[in-house]
């Protein structure tokens, strides 16, 4: 490549030509550290000969993989339907209005779609043993990888209960003066139980769970169609149609009532990643 770039543009400067034998190295050291899943943030050096870095038994690092390929189609369905679809959109509806609505949760996939685009085609690239949190320390820093990863598992340390409490929530809707703890309790015990059988048993449950969320989403969808059309019963407002677009307004609250609304359609997307691991 050096050469043909002699011979393009001349004999280069020295040290411009230093310049892109380092760069150079630097890619190739890239794509073959992270082709090896190694890297030793301690001497950056190493990465540009990670073969003399292989342990001896390469066999303890290799992953099986188990996730077939309907897990991983359901587990990207269902991870873009969170709990805030269910219960946040009144919320949202009543603070934005629909315009601001639409507009966030559109927004939010758009960005999201580029966005786990690039992550799965640097995932082909540079198949990793580990999630995307290596290609935050490869790419950028060790410092910034640790801070993502860290990052990382606190949104889901908080996910966990904020959905179990969403969970009881519901199920206190339907049966006024259920116990809060014990549907908690339930939750977590099969939660701790799906876990106990590893990833394996992890995709089985997604699947099932993340089929009865679109099942439910469909069903929703229809009721709403029906709701919205005057079918619903009498001691309601009858035929809406676009009432709620002039009242409260398609965009409530202005540019102030978007931006409150626009979390709720982020938290509302999460977990979509995970198809990458």
């Amino acid at each position: 490549m050096e050469a043909k770039m002699q011979s393009k543009f001349g004999k280069a400067d020295p040290s411009t030509a230093k310049m892109f034998q380092i760069i150079t190295e630097e890619i190739q050291g890239t794509r073959s550290d992270l082709e090896s899943g190694y890297s030793d943030e301690t001497n950056p050096s190493k990465f540009r000969n990670p073969q003399q870095q292989q342990p001896a038994n390469n066999q303890q690092r290799n992953l099986h993989r188990v996730l077939q390929k309907r897990h991983l189609q359901m587990i990207g369905l269902g991870g873009s339907i969170g709990a805030g679809v269910f219960i946040d959109s009144g919320a949202c509806l009543k603070i934005g209005g629909p315009g601001s609505m639409l507009l966030s949760w559109l927004l939010t996939a758009l960005m999201l779609f580029f966005t786990i685009q690039a992550l799965c085609e640097m995932a082909v690239t540079f198949p990793v043993s580990g999630s995307f949190m290596q290609f935050n320390t490869r790419f950028i820093s060790p410092a910034w990888g640790f801070a993502m990863a860290w990052n990382y598992t606190l949104s889901w340390l908080i996910i966990v209960p904020l959905e179990t409490i969403g969970l009881a929530i519901t199920i206190e809707w339907w049966n006024p003066g259920f116990n809060r703890a014990i549907s908690v309790t339930i939750f977590l015990a099969v939660l701790c139980i799906i876990s106990a059988f590893g990833v394996r048993g992890y995709g089985e449950s997604e699947f099932i769970l993340c089929f009865l969320k679109v099942i439910s989403l469909a069903g929703f969808i229809i009721l709403a169609i029906v709701l919205n059309s005057g079918g619903g019963p009498d001691v309601g407002k009858g035929y809406i149609g676009g009432l709620y677009w002039h009242n409260p307004g398609a965009f409530n609250n202005g540019f102030k009532g978007f931006c409150t609304i626009l979390p709720s359609a982020v938290f509302a997307f999460s977990g979509v990643e995970v198809i990458e691991y």
